[in-house]
């Protein structure tokens, strides 16, 4: 089995709930694989899941060092800065995830719509927050986590 093999059924092995064991693997491999941006992302995920904030905005400005233009480590590195508290930070990185996805997709995605809502409910700006919101829910009304913030709005006015 290949490196990239073993990468890719980490993934795996995260989205089936085996965190620890990802982890553990995640950190003896990652001494060979320092270049790896998968690597580094992957850990993020992982760290994050764990609770272990620091530890995953460390591996995500690790996996952004190593790839400035990815999408999924501006949004993840935001969902990381939401969770400590840091609603500016994450909001800037966000930003850059939706300018990113916009050059590459042409469309702006929901789910970064939604994470820059959640953001924005933090920084007290709850009417751009709804904004976004009617927006991500005109493409999918039955959007999970907009119809949550859109509760937690209506129930805070």
């Amino acid at each position: 089995m290949n490196r990239l093999d073993i990468i890719d059924k980490l993934y795996f092995m995260l989205f089936e709930g085996e965190l620890e064991r990802v982890d553990k693997i995640l950190r003896n491999i990652i001494k060979e694989r320092e270049s790896d941006f998968r690597v580094w992302l992957l850990l993020s995920m992982v760290k994050l899941r764990l609770h272990e904030a620091e530890k995953a905005l460390n591996a995500v400005n690790k996996a952004l060092e190593l790839n400035e233009n990815s999408m999924e480590a501006w949004f993840l590195k935001s969902k990381i800065l939401n969770v400590l508290g840091e609603y500016q930070e994450a909001l800037d990185a966000i930003n850059k995830a939706i300018e990113i996805s916009m050059m590459q997709d042409d469309y702006e995605d929901p789910e970064l719509l939604t994470e820059k809502a959640s953001i924005l409910v933090n920084l007290n700006r709850r009417n751009e927050a709804k904004g976004l919101i009617e927006k991500v829910l005109d493409v999918n009304p039955y959007d999970p986590d907009a119809l949550e913030l859109k509760k937690i709005l209506e129930d805070v006015e």
